[in-house]
């Protein structure tokens, strides 16, 4: 006798082949061995499906941009991306390509097309516009590559005039305003200590918590790692972390979270890294202090640390740079110390 549907609502019906596992991931059985997963979200579950179960079918709209980036998301990309990677693209596509692209033809897209699109975009996003073509390029060099297409659209795009590097220094005087202004103040305070302490990008912090606490060498450390890259380090747990770890209440598993009082819906819950954000700024607005952002601190702590004399190598460890190079910009970026002019004298 076979398994009941896990997936059981009728206002919901999952296409035949589709079923949805104990763990609520949405599955499909592979030809050769094996199953395809079209991750937790239903709607988005059944249209990757679809996408995947109808590869090279001549199915009505096969040929317009939405029906291709729809097989790249479905077939191509779960396998090749990260998942934070994945959702980014996901969310570029539904939000912004599809609507304004998805009709045209894929084989009559122009640079000139996109060129509108970018345009448009750069009013309100300016430095997300290429990011959002990264999905869309990628769907054509796959097509390209399976004989579908012979050209790539998005390679004939210039991109659009960057906003200057962000070079602001976090003072003390700043942090501590910003500390003691918080209108949150226990969410506010552990995420400016982390940031500071671990240098930490937001996503990252909101996700750590005591299970990401290890040994080493007699020690207790913090395992950290950067989302997107993947790259990581253990941190020695001392100071404001271990009084910062041991305040934690016992049972929640993220050291940012919501208590039942003040954030009823985040309640023992991990924050979002944009609604971290958002609380950061109400503390520095309350403090009097503008253009700020919790990444910031993270370069303050970073600055910090070089002017204090610690070896480069470390911070880049901390930072999560797989380039000593990439470290090395990013606090020349941020470094506000004055230095002197040449005082070499000439000799006749």
């Amino acid at each position: 006798m076979g398994r009941t549907r896990k997936h059981t609502d009728p206002l919901r019906p999952l296409p035949q082949g589709l079923y949805q596992h104990k763990n609520g991931a949405y599955r499909a059985k592979r030809l050769g061995g094996g199953y395809q997963y079209f991750g937790k979200d239903y709607d988005t579950a059944c249209r990757d499906y679809r996408a995947w179960r109808d590869e090279g079918q001549a199915l009505p709209g096969a040929d317009t941009v939405a029906a291709m980036l729809d097989w790249y998301l479905a077939c191509i990309a779960p396998q090749r991306l990260k998942p934070r990677t994945l959702a980014d693209y996901r969310r570029y596509v539904d939000r912004c390509l599809k609507p304004a692209l998805g009709h045209v033809l894929k084989g009559k897209l122009t640079a000139a097309d996109l060129a509108h699109y970018r345009d448009a975009r750069a009013v309100v996003a300016p430095s997300q516009v290429m990011k959002e073509f990264a999905p869309l390029s990628q769907a054509y060099k796959f097509e390209i590559e399976r004989g579908a297409l012979r050209y790539n659209p998005v390679d004939d795009v210039i991109a659009p005039k960057r906003r200057p590097a962000r070079t602001r220094y976090v003072t003390d005087a700043e942090y501590l305003a910003i500390y003691n202004a918080a209108t949150t103040p226990k969410v506010i305070r552990i995420a400016m200590t982390l940031a500071w302490r671990t240098l930490q990008e937001p996503a990252d912090l909101v996700k750590l918590g005591p299970r990401d606490i290890t040994t080493r060498d007699g020690r207790r450390c913090l395992e950290v790692a950067r989302g997107k890259t993947g790259v990581g380090s253990l941190i020695i747990i001392e100071g404001d972390l271990a009084r910062l770890i041991a305040e934690h209440p016992v049972g929640v598993r993220h050291f940012i979270h919501g208590n039942r009082v003040n954030q009823p819906r985040y309640a023992g819950q991990p924050y979002t890294s944009h609604g971290l954000a958002g609380m950061f700024y109400k503390a520095a607005q309350a403090a009097g202090i503008t253009n700020i952002g919790l990444k910031d601190i993270r370069a303050k702590g970073a600055t910090d640390m070089d002017n204090a004399g610690i070896d480069r190598r470390t911070i880049q460890r901390l930072l999560n740079h797989s380039s000593l190079t990439t470290t090395e910009i990013y606090l020349k970026k941020h470094n506000p110390r004055p230095i002197s002019m040449n005082t070499r004298k000439l000799v006749a």
